[in-house]
């Protein structure tokens, strides 16, 4: 979906990124030609980080930007909360996060959630549901020894894996990208 377009770009290709910002309402009245641009552009992207990473041995891992805060989100609301809404808030915590921790130009968070917001998506969260996901992420299979390991955006078009993650900051950044959408 639109969710996973806007990652692709985030993490891969910051002329994208651009270029879904220009045309994203091209992009939500469904315009043919701009469509199968961002098809052919999401496919080739995945299609390279797969190649780059064929067993899942870490590289792979980056394509998970969003969906680990994400996951929870879905799972604290009993799944009433669409995949792409999940990933899409995540990937605003996950992005507060690396910009809190000095691992994002902190120019790049309004961009993503602006453009995440004009996609209609990334919202839809009480703060009253920041409990039900912290515990859901507590379960998560990326927490090691009190920390988790996350693909987290590095930059608009670029991405890292950071395995020193506490989930507290995580929580911190989830309750703060929720406080934006009320």
């Amino acid at each position: 979906g639109l969710a996973e377009v806007i990652k692709h770009a985030a993490i891969a290709d910051a002329v994208l990124f651009t270029f879904v910002e220009d045309n994203i309402g091209a992009i939500k009245a469904r315009d043919t030609r701009i469509l199968r641009h961002l098809l052919e552009c999401n496919c080739r992207i995945k299609a390279d980080i797969v190649a780059g990473d064929p067993r899942e041995a870490g590289l792979r891992a980056v394509l998970n930007v969003g969906h680990t805060v994400g996951h929870a989100l879905e799972a604290s609301s009993d799944w009433r909360m669409s995949h792409g809404e999940g990933v899409a808030l995540g990937m605003i915590a996950e992005t507060r996060l690396a910009v809190e921790l000095g691992r994002c130009p902190e120019a790049d968070l309004p961009r993503l959630s602006r453009l995440l917001r004009a996609a209609d998506l990334g919202g839809g969260m009480e703060l009253t549901d920041v409990p039900r996901a912290r515990a859901a992420l507590a379960r998560d299979k990326k927490v090691r020894d009190g920390t988790l390991r996350l693909p987290l955006i590095t930059g608009l078009g670029s991405v890292g894996l950071f395995d020193d993650i506490p989930p507290a900051m995580v929580e911190k950044a989830l309750i703060a990208a929720v406080c934006e959408d009320q």
